[in-house]
């Protein structure tokens, strides 16, 4: 009887011990593709409902975290949670595409080269995704390279190089990918004090909003035809289609700073990773944690978009905007809120779908 006990207790110890690493498993693991399983792609409207669409999912503000304002544990800790979340919505959802809206980093406009290719390395690895199947492209944020009095022009020329199509990418980009296109810009660069980075957004806004509008007049679709390569304007994305849009496509505008606003109190209210409502009045200063009246109106006024994707703010709000002149046509915008648990305990993406023949998209935001 007495040998007995060393064998109970073993058995005790070993049930312990499962259940400790079936726990681990479970919270480290299981719980994440157990919940984004519950996430769907939102449908198409009935008369689109034939054709193809692009799955798109959208992320914002990861913040990966630095050595100067993180602790060791706090990084590790946050890398895996991102991974592992990101691995389990590319593996179940298998998007077509993938927008991070800026901010990949905390402390990218402070770090040297040495500590940025090591930050590089860690962004790589948490968003690691087959490249046959998925296209990533990246918004630069406040975070990556600094606000606007405060960018140094060779940690803009590193992001570009680095986590664009190419170094030579400008400030704000034309990408056209299953025919349907989507301008990129650098919300630090809509300051309007005329510098070389504001000159260069501006002159890229407008020649993309004329190139847009003019497109059906100047390539019809029986002439529709890849562009000769000394023809391709500086604004079009490296890695951009460069068959002619045969008609005319208001564009989705991606960018970092959501457009301006006064406060979130215009925000929907029944999103459930929305900003608190006590904080929700707290005005909001323009280039700063917003974009300014005046370059947000330019912008509507020359791209027309369609639909505006924005990140910053670290919450999710849906708003409408109008067109200046056009009264009568509201441009939505999605503000995603933060994909870190270290900026928000309800961090989440969102999912959208475009029909190929572009029309309005469909959303379904998940966290």
């Amino acid at each position: 009887m007495f040998r007995s006990r060393p064998k109970r207790y073993t058995r005790r110890m070993i049930t312990v011990a499962l259940s400790f690493v079936f726990l681990i498993l479970f919270c480290e693991f299981f719980i994440y593709y157990i919940l984004i399983i519950q996430c769907f792609w939102p449908t198409l409207n009935d008369h689109e409902a034939g054709r193809t669409k692009l799955k798109v999912m959208v992320l914002a503000d990861p913040h990966l975290v630095g050595v100067y304002r993180g602790h060791p544990f706090d990084r590790i800790r946050r890398d895996w949670e991102m991974a592992r979340a990101f691995h389990a919505a590319i593996n179940i959802h298998a998007p077509d595409v993938v927008l991070i809206l800026g901010d990949l980093f905390d402390e990218g406009l402070w770090s040297n080269d040495e500590e940025f290719d090591k930050q590089l390395t860690r962004y790589r690895r948490i968003f690691a995704y087959d490249r046959t199947k998925t296209v990533l492209k990246n918004v630069v944020g406040n975070h990556d390279i600094g606000f606007h009095y405060a960018i140094h022009p060779y940690l803009d020329w590193r992001f570009r190089k680095q986590l664009t199509a190419s170094a030579d990418s400008t400030a704000v980009s034309l990408w056209v990918y299953a025919r349907i296109p989507f301008v990129l810009a650098n919300s630090m660069a809509f300051e309007g004090d005329q510098c070389h980075l504001c000159t260069e957004a501006m002159k890229n806004v407008h020649d993309i909003g004329k190139r847009l509008r003019n497109v059906s007049v100047t390539y019809p679709a029986a002439h529709s035809s890849i562009i000769p390569t000394d023809r391709v304007p500086t604004f079009m994305a490296a890695d951009s289609e460069k068959e002619q849009l045969d008609e005319y496509s208001r564009p989705i505008l991606l960018l970092h700073f959501p457009l301006y606003r006064k406060d979130e109190t215009d925000c929907s209210p029944d999103a459930w990773d929305a900003m608190p409502t006590k904080d929700r009045s707290k005005p909001y200063r323009p280039k700063w944690d917003c974009l300014s009246e005046e370059a947000t109106n330019e912008l509507l006024r020359q791209l027309r978009p369609r639909l505006v994707l924005s990140g910053h703010s670290h919450y999710s709000c849906v708003r409408h905007h109008r067109i200046p002149d056009e009264p009568n046509t509201l441009v939505p915008e999605w503000t995603v809120a933060s994909f870190s648990w270290r900026n928000l305990p309800n961090p989440s993406f969102l999912m959208v779908c475009f029909p190929v023949y572009p029309t309005q998209p469909s959303f379904n935001q998940r966290g």
